[in-house]
């Protein structure tokens, strides 16, 4: 081959390499591009199915707001004893918003026990209202002590990181209050079904105070004094109609055992309890044209100086 040749052979592979490398480049800067314009779309359609959520919180509160003004706004004779009593058990369904629909779920938060709050005790007589036996009940409610206490000093039938440790738990004790009251799936003799069963009345947000007239039978047995005599004898009053005004009227109202139950521990009930709702549960759900989901907002709306979002979570 002449020297002439072997230059243009020379040349046409290096040719043909920087056509190589910059198909190359080309290919990964429009792979990088697509990556970031998939990115930005969905960072843009996250946005905007949080901002649909966010306007079904939004919708609820108004709606707070106008139930507090028309309280304020009646006169004596017609006087809303309970303004967020109607409140309860809310459902707003498809509300369009852009792209996305919402739907919103409202519930008494006193309805329910404060996770990080409610003692021993208490835990294991909410359990016994589900039929758990009382051995596991015992275990269970020493673990969820545990599990929240700022120590590693096991209860005599509790469980703290060295017993999940040993048992290849993928979830360790926080040693710390509960985050959600799905954490409850980590700790110690816990089960799905069971976690499913106990969700409907547990929080980890607000005072906890339980209002006594939207709490359900397992969360009004647990409170100290009630028992299920009191418990019972406030769903009666709730199906005629009726409300819990007073806790010493109350009691004049039971047995004397009940009574005597009640009265021994009116002041930490009085401190547990409220008659009347003041923290409202927001549960908003966008969804897109096909019904799926794509962002949820929970939100705790408090009675203050008006409708207040005290908290606030988005997901995912």
């Amino acid at each position: 081959m002449t020297p002439a040749r072997d230059r243009r052979g020379f040349a046409l592979l290096a040719a043909l390499a920087l056509l190589v490398a910059i198909s190359m480049v080309a290919l990964e800067l429009a792979t990088a591009g697509r990556a970031r314009r998939l990115a930005a779309a969905n960072a843009l359609e996250h946005a905007a199915a949080s901002a649909a959520a966010q306007a079904g919180v939004e919708d609820v509160r108004a709606r707070l707001v106008r139930l507090l003004w028309d309280a304020q706004g009646a006169g004596a004779a017609q006087r809303v004893v309970d303004p967020w009593a109607g409140a309860h058990g809310l459902r707003i369904g498809a509300t369009p918003v852009g792209d996305y629909r919402y739907d919103v779920a409202v519930a008494d938060a006193g309805a329910s026990l404060d996770l990080n709050r409610v003692a021993e005790p208490e835990l294991r007589r909410m359990l016994a209202t589900l039929r758990v036996d009382a051995a596991r009940a015992d275990r269970l409610a020493q673990a969820i002590a545990d599990w929240r206490d700022g120590d590693d000093l096991r209860r005599a039938r509790g469980a703290e990181r060295a017993d999940y440790l040993a048992a290849g738990s993928p979830a360790l004790p926080r040693n710390a209050p509960f985050a959600s009251v799905g954490e409850l799936r980590g700790v110690a003799g816990m089960s799905d079904v069971l976690l499913e069963e106990l969700r409907p009345y547990l929080r980890v947000v607000g005072t906890g105070r339980v209002n006594l007239n939207a709490a359900p039978a397992p969360v009004l047995v647990a409170l100290p004094g009630m028992g299920e005599e009191a418990a019972s004898h406030v769903l009666r009053l709730r199906r005629q109609g009726r409300r819990v005004t007073d806790l010493g009227r109350l009691a004049l109202e039971l047995s004397a055992g009940a009574r005597r139950r009640m009265l021994d521990e009116l002041p930490a009930l009085g401190a547990a309890t409220s008659i009347s709702a003041r923290e409202m549960m927001v549960t908003s759900v966008a969804r897109d044209a096909n019904g799926v989901e794509r962002a949820r907002v929970e939100a705790l709306v408090v009675m203050d100086a008006g409708a207040r979002v005290a908290w606030r979570r988005v997901s995912p």
